[in-house]
């Protein structure tokens, strides 16, 4: 898959303590991305949160489709990770339930 992947990865400092949720919402204000639009329903995969959308580069330049994505680890604390981020590519691209799989697969093996 031909595309800019933007994740960050957390883990919580200690057994007692736990990540605050974040949502794919925030993962995609977050990145810098002007122009956000098309906000797509959200889709589930493998304890993952995604949502489709469409929004330009930080310059301008270029428009993009893009999913946003958040795995927050459950409330029990102890060392379990935090995954968010955004993909984008072409903006013709489809961007359904498969393509979030691959993607958030590609996110898990790295």
């Amino acid at each position: 898959m031909t595309g800019v992947y933007i994740v960050s990865r957390a883990i919580p400092a200690s057994a007692r303590s736990y990540m605050v949720p974040v949502s794919p919402r925030r993962a995609a204000d977050g990145a810098g991305l002007r122009g956000i639009e098309d906000w797509g329903e959200e889709m589930r995969v493998e304890g993952y949160r995604a949502h489709p959308f469409t929004a330009v580069s930080p310059s301008g330049q270029f428009r993009f489709r893009c999913l946003a994505f958040a795995k927050n680890p459950a409330p029990t604390g102890g060392p379990q990770l935090q995954i968010l981020g955004v993909y984008c590519t072409d903006p013709e691209s489809a961007m359904d339930q498969a393509t979030a799989r691959e993607v958030l697969e590609r996110i898990e093996a790295n």
